[in-house]
């Protein structure tokens, strides 16, 4: 099952996040829920992170975060996946104008793999200092999905 206990603190002062055990099925995923305070991912618009950037008509209507591109985005997420990510989901998904959506966060679910989860968190980690965001939990506790602010 997904984390379980408390993480305070790490990266975002004044933050406090609860990591709360739930269950959904994404692209075939069991156990890749997870939520924060009063508000669960499940509750919101999400979408896999490769479907959702390069999907639609207009992949250039939907932004992740910082990235200049959805192509930007599209390859970060590739690189994720090609180090041993086994799902990335973009969330929560909302309107601007013009018909643009947006995402400001990323939940990573990591591979059982020592190496490839010491990888995956090295690129998210990496992106993090690049771009004042921050990743939960900072530490490697056995914990089964990273969660990515990246505004």
């Amino acid at each position: 099952m997904a984390l379980a206990h408390s993480v305070t603190g790490t990266r975002m002062a004044g933050c406090s996040w609860r990591w709360i055990p739930l269950t959904a099925n994404f692209t075939g995923a069991r156990g890749f829920g997870i939520g924060m305070e009063h508000w669960s991912i499940l509750e919101s618009s999400h979408a896999e992170a490769r479907k959702w950037l390069s999907g639609g008509k207009r992949p250039d209507l939907r932004s992740l975060a910082k990235f200049r591109t959805a192509g930007a985005a599209l390859r970060f997420v590739e690189t994720l996946y090609a180090a041993g990510a086994e799902a990335v989901v973009v969330a929560p998904v909302y309107a601007g104008r013009g018909s643009k959506l947006f995402a400001d966060w990323l939940l990573v679910k990591l591979p059982g793999t020592p190496s490839k989860r010491k990888a995956v968190r090295k690129l998210c980690q990496n992106l993090c200092d690049r771009r004042d965001g921050a990743l939960l939990p900072d530490k490697d506790m056995g914990e089964s999905h990273l969660f990515l602010r990246l505004w």
